[in-house]
């Protein structure tokens, strides 16, 4: 559901409290004139443009720069995804005037296919005993997943060392080698709870 109000792209925990973590106007200005979708609207001031390609030709599909931020009020859905690519290009997030991110759809996708991971591996480490190959398709499926969202980025390397070479064997010392499957399934879930925290990029 879209919420009503304005809506701003911010690096800025608080959108209100912009210190720092500006987006600067000469930023702006070139994200700005450097997308062939979007117009200037100088009639609106100097930081003002048009979403040209707004699939309605909304003349409502509006945005501009003040104190660090951009922003719209109260963007339809077309022009709330626009704004999303937005973010991105300007290594920053959209929020709501409460503050609260705005996630695009593809985003909460991949939430729940992270949530589904997290909650099936965690339900593994209550196994007693682990199943050997119940945690290698867990884990094979989590590295598919990640490699899907990050491809060969920094992400999907440490994702990948979480799963550390085993010493032994099952059948020379079934103890030993259980533990230490328990102990690469907690680092990879840690490291899938530390990627569900970043804001993603």
């Amino acid at each position: 559901m879209t919420v009503a109000g304005d809506y701003h792209i911010t690096r800025a925990e608080d959108w209100t409290e912009t210190h720092g973590t500006e987006i600067l106007e000469r930023e702006w200005q070139f994200c700005a004139h450097n997308d062939g979708e979007l117009g200037s609207d100088p009639a609106n001031g100097p930081n003002a443009f048009v979403w040209k390609a707004h699939p309605e030709g909304s003349p409502d599909a509006w945005l501009d720069w003040s104190q660090g931020n951009v922003y719209s009020s109260d963007p339809a859905p077309a022009l709330i995804a626009k704004m999303q690519e937005l973010a991105g290009t300007l290594r920053a997030r959209l929020v709501t005037d409460d503050n609260r991110v705005v996630l695009s759809d593809q985003t909460e996708r991949e939430k729940s296919v992270f949530n589904e991971l997290i909650e099936s591996g965690r339900r593994l480490l209550q196994d007693r005993p682990m199943q050997k190959d119940d945690y290698f398709e867990w884990s094979d499926a989590a590295r598919v997943k990640i490699v899907e969202r990050y491809g060969t980025s920094p992400k999907a390397q440490e994702f990948s060392k979480a799963r550390w070479e085993i010493a032994t064997t099952l059948e020379a010392d079934p103890s030993s080698y259980l533990t230490q499957i328990g102990a690469n399934l907690r680092r990879e879930l840690r490291t899938l709870e530390k990627f569900q925290r970043d804001r993603p990029v």
